[in-house]
């Protein structure tokens, strides 16, 4: 315990650490992502005609995919490379957030609903690994805590900037946004 302390280091040299940075933002990306899509796919979905139960069941897909992500995560992590697949998730997310106004169809919109999901559901988990892996024993809890609070700070400056954004472009700006956003991630 004494040990660990020594160790310890201040927030902004973790932060430091090569690869924090875009560990942390793809995950504030992603929760962002989900939090967007769910206030604002009724939203769309209204204006378009769909129903609420359709709504519904379109949020309910996309649940139920991140589970199914997750409940093979072990499986896929075995198999790929962990970075590859946190890529993958992240740029599968955003392409197919960003797409979501392009095409209010609900057949298409499932298919979003089904590869977002699964995106998301592995995104989370492997960049939680990935901020753990970078830091050294004695400062994993403060890059958790790092990282959770850049989670909760997306949830806050993300939908900000989807409402200022919306009032110029529109509702279907917001996905163009948050999609955005996603693959910046996948780039970083």
């Amino acid at each position: 315990c004494i040990r660990d302390r020594a160790a310890a280091v201040s927030p902004r040299a973790l932060l430091g650490t090569p690869g924090m940075k875009p560990a942390i933002f793809a995950s504030m990306a992603t929760l962002a992502a989900i939090d967007l899509m769910s206030a604002y796919l009724p939203v769309i979905g209204e204006k378009h005609g769909l129903s609420v139960v359709v709504v519904t069941a379109l949020i309910t897909v996309r649940t139920v995919a991140t589970i199914v992500s997750r409940a093979f995560m072990g499986a896929l992590t075995a198999r790929f490379d962990p970075m590859l697949l946190l890529w993958l998730s992240s740029l599968a997310a955003g392409i197919t957030v960003f797409a979501i106004p392009l095409w209010v169809w609900v057949p298409f919109l499932a298919v979003i609903m089904v590869v977002s999901g699964f995106g998301f559901g592995l995104t989370q988990p492997l960049t939680m690994t990935w901020v753990s892996m970078l830091a050294t024993p004695g400062n994993r809890a403060a890059v958790m805590s790092i990282r959770l609070a850049g989670n909760r700070l997306s949830q806050v400056v993300m939908p900000i900037a989807a409402s200022a954004v919306a009032s110029v472009a529109g509702v279907g700006s917001i996905f163009f946004l948050s999609g955005g956003v996603l693959m910046l991630a996948a780039g970083l």
